[in-house]
């Protein structure tokens, strides 16, 4: 006998491929958006336009995100914004790590002259009669 899960990881599609999740928040935006431009614009095209502008940017912000696909996009590109907006400690001249990256470079170019240095002498010597 097989063991049977006790859940699964796949998403509910409910509509055109869409999850309950994706299509609820959908139905929220499209309601919030239509109100907000109720009480700004007076146009009803307009209204309607911005309503299916912000449904289609809450589609793309609630689909999944490509580089990660456990994540939907919206905590995707938040991530990402955060991550370029944190201070970075490791980079810059000023760092611990830059100071002794560059004295192992010195180090590193100290050997590799002495080294051929040395295989010049021999050369020399070797063609010295």
């Amino acid at each position: 006998m097989g063991m049977v899960p006790k859940s699964t990881k796949a998403e509910v599609k409910f509509i055109f491929g869409l999850s309950i999740q994706r299509v609820l928040i959908c139905i929220l935006v499209m309601f919030a958006s239509f109100s907000a431009a109720q009480k700004v614009i007076s146009s009803t095209l307009i209204q309607i336009v911005i309503s299916v502008i912000s449904v289609v940017i809450a589609l793309i912000l609630t689909g999944k995100s490509p580089s990660n696909p456990q994540k939907n996009f919206a905590k995707g590109l938040l991530s990402f914004i955060f991550q370029m907006l944190e201070p970075k400690e490791l980079y810059g001249t000023d760092t611990d790590e830059y100071k002794e990256y560059m004295e192992y470079e010195v180090k590193k170019n100290e050997k590799r002259k002495t080294k051929k240095g040395k295989e010049k002498k021999k050369d020399s010597a070797e063609s010295m009669p």
